[in-house]
């Protein structure tokens, strides 16, 4: 009903039996697993107290704890945990007898499963039973003293924690390591060593009486030896140890495991327990060597376990290698270094007739053939030398009846492992003498081949349809770019070459020849070459011999590349296809195109005009053949209605093109002109002989007409209808012309609306366009027919003004801002109020440039925006405001370029100290020039102005700071004790960042920032006194120092010492020029060096020309002082050559 059988249903009772029996056998297993491993443990806890009787238990666990490691070491992973749990409870069970507490006895249990699981873990890791005898001994090392160390400060934590144990920590702990160590010493090996194989051969063997009497030696000396102590062990450990010489390592495991006890009984059934560290450490040289010793017979079984392995694998290496030399098809030999044969085997002492034992004591090169003995001898030499390892050659041997037989020889050396010097050398001989026999001949009957075919360049193809096969001759497989093992002997080569759409064609001629219906065939068709091209074949062969069913058995031919031919054959066709092509294209496209043709004879007389032709000039073909070009095609000059000449007759007398100038027109038959381009070349034939000439020309009217109206938008404002600024420079270039010409005066007045952008923003640019097509039409109604107005751009206009003087054009001027004042414009019912700034500058030099007569209008036109607006103002080059700002704007784009091209050049003046004369103190200012672009060099009064009035100080300021630092810095110490003075701006002074940009340059530089001074003017100061604060603050907490310079220059320089600290006070040079002669200077000067001093500032003089000033400097106390009299300014570059050249 629901689809389950019966069957079903009794198979699933099965299956569900089978699943609760296996679950009933797992449990049964792990509970015997739990109960028998809790046995083992109790049975080995007990006995382990019973020999050591020490008082405290945890020493007893040894045996235990091992006996435990060494199941789960060869157990299967699901059966360890209930033989941890056995064991746990074993544990609890036993320590809990002996009087201990239940938490006491619980955590002993959970340090000895923590105790048995790392050390199985950690011992594991070391992959001992897998990895061989280094394996082993490093498990055994780490179970035995590693982790015992680390898990008995658990248990001694434990035991004297929990004040279950009499003994002090380190007594436990020692007691732990102790009974850890004897317990798997002597248990572990039986685990590493088991192995199921090697029990039940050791069982059948005669090593079991062995083992038996070596464990009753053993008992016998400790039972009735009355040798105690350490020599009775020591006769034990012996008796084990020279038992591992003959029993298996597992029986010597057992051995040494059963005989463990004896380490007890040997010291007098008690271990000694330590109370102190000291105690442990005189205990240990007795103890290590008897852990040594019990651990040793294992040790040297398995020492000699893994040598006897080795020895019977070499004995069966040589066993097989004997016998495979023996029976080798090829010869074989053993070789010693010098040549002699050592050893020879069967096949090769019967390849040269000889017996083996003749071949010994023979040298190689005795029976090899001269012309060979060579080479072999450089490759054995290159093998002695170790060079090469092996090498192989063909060689000639001759025999013991004289015959030379070819021979293929492999070489290779036995090197010792350590001084790798060759032991002997093993020959492998292979006779091929047949195999170069049949080359020979096979040799001889290519060059047959070769001979026959090669002036023919045929490739021979010899086909057996017998055995499969065909041979093709080395000219077939170069003409297809292969190599004789590319094709082999393979029957079907040939077709798999042949292209794909050949390919049937050449199968049925192919399958026509077998069958015999032709002995003869010849075919075309493709081959790909090795390169992947393709090329053309003529096959022709014959049936040279057939079955006796008609069918071909063998048939031979040969191929020819024909690719030449065909290709040829090919061109000539492609090249008839392209010639029609061509013609019919060409014939379309005179036909198509847009341009008008005409063709000619070498007469000048029309053979061809084409649709567009026709239309143009109002002829059609019929009417123009045979006409001359001249009468079809007129041209004329637009300007003049001059004639010009006819393109193609001046092509034909120039035998070149021709090209008509772009302002010619063509009159057609109807009269009308028309705008024309053309161009005329003669046509030639493949020889250079004249056919004629080609007109080809286009009708460009309606290009001329938008050129004019593009000329005419390009060069006037739209808006208001003036001309622009393009049309303004093509008219001062004609001006400039003019004035060097006739002397012709001009003027050019820049104007610009005042306040503009107020009534475009407040009232709307539409109301702002009509303003300035009102003002466009105000000034073109006061200028003169002669005067050009321009509109530049937005609110400004210029005016070139011709024939005034620069007084008359400045009257003009005056007018154009009255009349402009009284005009009235309103907009939405307001009135606005119009004002203008003009600005003025003379045309009398025709040879200034047009930017340059523009620049100079512009900045009278700023000029007069700048000191006042509604005002004229004339550029004049030496007295106007104008020229002075038009020089500094020039000075500052020099500055900018100079900046860029780096054309500023440091210089240095020295300071000289006047009351201080410790040797070798250097104190410079350092100074700025400015190369100028043709090299002449600049002083600081020709640039400076300019770089304070466009905020290039700042700029200056950092260039000479870094380069300074940057730079000179590395070379800088060769000055010895030295400072440096760099002057700051008061724009530098404004930039919160200067002293950021400062600290990253001295950084960089690794200059001490206490040979730094920074020179501030006291105008700066007062224009800047809070960022200067700051400036200052962050110089003097970083070491630089701060000069106050032209102090005592302002009234108030005084009052500023109270709340600017600075470090050095530079006296205003006005006071030191005249100080030898004026009183009130020198009491000035006297006044500042006591004020200074009393701030704790030094003080400096300045413009010092003379020595009498000099010492009159120094008698007032003046620090130090500075001017010609001490030193002039001189490149910063030269000071430092030659203080390094005294340097070196």
């Amino acid at each position: 009903m629901n689809g389950i059988t019966a069957n079903d249903t009794h198979a699933a009772a099965i299956d569900a039996a089978r699943s609760k029996g296996a679950t009933m056998r797992r449990g049964l297993l792990a509970t015997a697993t739990l109960v028998g491993t809790g046995a083992l443990y109790l049975l080995l806890a007990f006995l382990g107290t019973t020999l050591a009787q020490i008082a405290d238990p945890s020493f007893a666990l040894g045996f235990a704890n091992a006996a435990v490691l060494a199941l789960l070491w060869r157990s299967a992973p699901h059966r360890a945990l209930p033989a941890l749990v056995g064991s746990g409870l074993a544990c609890l069970l036993f320590d809990m007898a002996g009087g201990t507490s239940f938490f006491s006895a619980a955590g002993l249990s959970c340090a000895v499963t923590v105790h048995i699981l790392l050390t199985l873990g950690l011992a594991r890791k070391t992959r001992g039973y897998r990895n061989g005898i280094g394996g082993e001994f490093r498990a055994l090392l780490v179970a035995a003293a590693g982790v015992p160390l680390l898990t008995g400060f658990i248990v001694a934590a434990n035991r004297v924690g929990m004040a279950s144990s009499p003994l002090p920590f380190l007594s436990v702990w020692w007691l732990w390591w102790l009974s850890s160590c004897v317990g798997v010493i002597a248990l572990l090996p039986i685990a590493l060593s088991y192995d199921a194989a090697a029990v039940r051969r050791f069982a059948r063997s005669r090593c079991t009486l062995g083992l038996i009497g070596t464990m009753i030696a053993c008992f016998a000396i400790v039972a009735f030896s009355d040798i105690a102590g350490h020599t009775a062990f020591a006769l034990v450990s012996i008796t084990l140890v020279l038992a591992s010489l003959r029993l298996p390592r597992f029986a010597t495991a057992v051995a040494a495991a059963a005989c463990n006890p004896v380490i007890l009984i040997a010291f007098d059934n008690r271990v000694e327990v330590p109370l102190q560290a000291s105690h442990i450490l005189a205990m240990l040289p007795s103890w290590l060597p008897a852990l040594a010793l019990l651990a040793a017979p294992y040790a040297i079984a398995r020492l000699i376990e893994e040598h006897r392995g080795n020895q019977r694998v070499l004995e069966e290496n040589e066993r097989r290698f004997r016998g495979a030399m023996d029976n080798a098809a090829i010869g074989m030999a053993f070789v010693a270094p010098n040549g002699i044969i050592v050893e020879s085997n069967r096949a090769f002492a019967d390849m040269l007739g000889y017996k083996p034992a003749q071949l010994v004591g023979t040298n190689f090169r005795d029976i090899t053939y001269p012309d060979d003995l060579t080479h072999d001898v450089s490759q054995l030499e290159r093998i002695l030398e170790g060079a090469i390892d092996s090498y192989r050659m063909e060689k000639r041997y001759v025999t013991i009846d004289g015959r030379v037989i070819w021979c293929n020889l492999a070489v290779s050396a036995s090197r010792d492992a350590e001084t790798r010097d060759v032991l002997h050398l093993i020959a492998q001989i292979e006779n091929i003498d047949q195999r170069k026999k049949a080359e020979a001949a096979l040799s001889e009957s290519e060059s047959r081949w070769s001979f026959a075919l090669e002036s023919s360049r045929h490739g021979v193809w010899d086909r057996d349809l017998v055995v499969g096969r065909t041979l093709y001759s080395p000219m077939w497989t170069a003409m297809l770019g292969l190599r004789q093992e590319d094709v082999g002997d393979n029957e079907e080569k040939w077709l798999e070459l042949i292209h794909p759409d050949d390919r049937e064609r050449a199968l049925r001629l192919d399958e026509a020849c077998i069958a015999g219906t032709t002995d003869n065939f010849a075919a075309e068709f493709r081959m790909r070459h090795r390169d992947g091209r393709w090329i053309w074949i003529l096959d022709r062969g014959r049936v040279v011999s057939r079955d006796a069913d008609g069918k071909a058995t063998r048939m031979i031919g040969t191929h020819a590349d024909i690719t030449a031919r065909k290709e040829a054959e090919q061109n000539l066709r492609d090249l008839s296809a392209a010639l029609f092509e061509e013609k019919e294209r060409l014939r379309v496209t005179l036909y198509s195109i847009g341009d008008a043709v005409i063709c000619s004879d070498t007469a000048a007389l029309v053979t061809f005009m084409n649709p567009v032709a026709e239309q143009l000039t109002g002829w059609t073909a019929a009417e123009a053949l045979g006409r001359p070009a001249a009468d079809i095609f007129r041209l004329q000059d637009t300007a003049t209605d001059a004639d010009l000449p006819n393109p193609i007759e001046a092509c034909l007398r120039e035998l070149k093109p021709y090209y008509v100038k772009s302002d010619a027109k063509m009159l057609n038959r109807a009269g009308r002109y028309l705008n024309v381009q053309d161009s005329a070349a003669p046509i030639r034939n493949a020889d250079g002989e004249l056919l004629g000439a080609v007109l080809v020309f286009q009708d460009v009217t309606r290009a001329r007409e938008l050129e004019h109206e593009l000329e005419q938008s390009a060069r006037h404002d739209v808006l208001t209808g003036l001309p622009n600024r393009l049309a303004l420079e093509q008219s001062l270039v004609e001006a400039c012309d003019e004035v060097v010409a006739t002397r012709r005066r001009f003027a050019l007045a820049f104007m610009d609306l005042d306040r503009f952008k107020i009534l475009n923003d407040s009232a709307g640019h539409e109301a702002g366009n009509a303003l300035l097509v009102e003002v466009a039409r105000c000034i073109s109604s006061l200028v003169g027919a002669n005067d050009l107005t321009v509109r530049l751009g937005g609110d400004e206009f210029a005016i070139l003004l011709a024939d005034r003087s620069i007084d008359e054009a400045e009257s003009l001027a005056r007018t154009l801002i009255c009349a402009l004042s009284a005009l009235t414009f309103s907009w939405d019912g307001k009135p606005y109020h119009v004002t203008a700034s003009i600005g003025l500058a003379e045309i009398a030099d025709g040879t200034i440039a047009v930017s340059e007569l523009m620049s100079r209008a512009d900045v009278a036109c700023y000029t007069a925006k700048s000191t006042g607006r509604n005002r004229v103002c004339t550029y004049r080059a030496d007295e106007s405001d104008a020229g002075r700002y038009h020089r500094d704007i020039q000075i500052a784009s020099g500055i900018r370029a100079a900046i860029a091209a780096d054309r500023f050049r440091l210089f240095a003046q020295r300071i000289e100290y006047l009351q201080d004369s410790t040797p070798g103190r250097r104190y410079y200012e350092i100074l700025l020039r400015m190369q100028g672009e043709n090299g002449e060099l600049l002083y600081p009064g020709h640039f400076i102005p300019a770089a304070e009035r466009y905020d290039l100080m700042s700029e200056i300021d950092r260039w000479v700071i870094r380069t300074t630092l940057r730079r000179y810095g590395p070379r800088l110490p060769v000055l010895g004790d030295f400072a440096l003075a760099i002057n700051l701006s008061a724009n530098s002074l404004n930039d919160p960042n200067l002293w950021t940009f400062v600290g990253h340059e001295l950084e960089v530089s690794g200059i001490s920032p206490h040979r730094l001074h920074f020179e501030i003017t006291e105008t700066a100061l007062i224009n800047n006194m809070a960022a200067a604060n700051d400036f200052v603050a962050c110089a003097r907490a970083t070491g630089c120092g701060i000069t106050l310079d032209d102090f005592g220059a302002g009234l108030s320089s005084f009052s500023y010492l109270r709340q600017f600290p600075v470090d050095e006070l530079k006296i205003d040079g006005n006071f030191i020029k005249q100080i030898t002669t004026s009183a009130v200077d020198r009491a000035i000067v006297e006044s500042i060096n006591e004020l200074g001093h009393k701030f704790g500032a030094y003080t400096i003089a300045e413009f010092v020309e003379d020595e009498a000033t000099i010492e009159l400097l120094r008698g007032m106390g003046i620090d130090m002082a500075q001017g010609y009299a001490i030193a002039r300014p001189v490149p910063l570059e030269q000071i430092l050559g030659e203080a390094e050249a005294g340097s070196a």
